[in-house]
């Protein structure tokens, strides 16, 4: 009953069924809730946080049951990352390490790739910024991604 109301809380945070929808299909979703402790999930309740994938270059989304707030937090991910990304563990380390800024403050990359590490999504996230270099991604700000890589492969 408990993993029940877990899975309903954090499907809660899902603007778009579709979306939710493709996630199980990778079986991300399963991971990320595997990864996920109850208070992490309450967290993401009590700070309006939501979860929607995005197109590029102008997204349009249909949310659906969302109630009104005052501010909301929305952690997206572009489509292209599932084509781009070789495995859907990198794609899910990647949803950690936007809920590990969420947790641990926006500005700080360090403890968002170690909440990764305490997930054991690890050799993962370090797999998703080497790719994210060679892709030469948005984002992967080259000198910033090796000293993030390094300081990960010594944990």
């Amino acid at each position: 009953m408990k993993k029940e109301l877990n899975t309903q809380k954090f499907e809660s945070r899902f603007l778009n069924n579709s979306f939710l929808e493709f996630l199980y299909d990778k079986n991300i979703c399963i991971k990320l809730l595997l990864a996920l402790k109850e208070n992490e999930i309450d967290k993401l309740i009590e700070k309006n946080i939501y979860f929607d994938k995005t197109y590029s270059p102008p997204s349009i989304t249909e949310p659906v049951d969302v109630p009104k707030h005052n501010f909301l937090d929305l952690v997206t991910s572009t489509n292209n990352y599932f084509d781009i990304f070789s495995s859907y563990e990198i794609v899910a380390c990647f949803f950690l390490h936007e809920i590990g800024h969420i947790f641990f403050g926006y500005d700080n990359e360090h403890f968002a790739d170690n909440f990764v590490v305490s997930r054991g999504y690890g050799a993962y996230i370090v797999s998703g910024l080497e790719k994210g270099l060679k892709e030469g991604l948005i984002g992967f700000n080259k000198e910033a991604v090796e000293k993030r890589i390094i300081s990960l492969q010594k944990k």
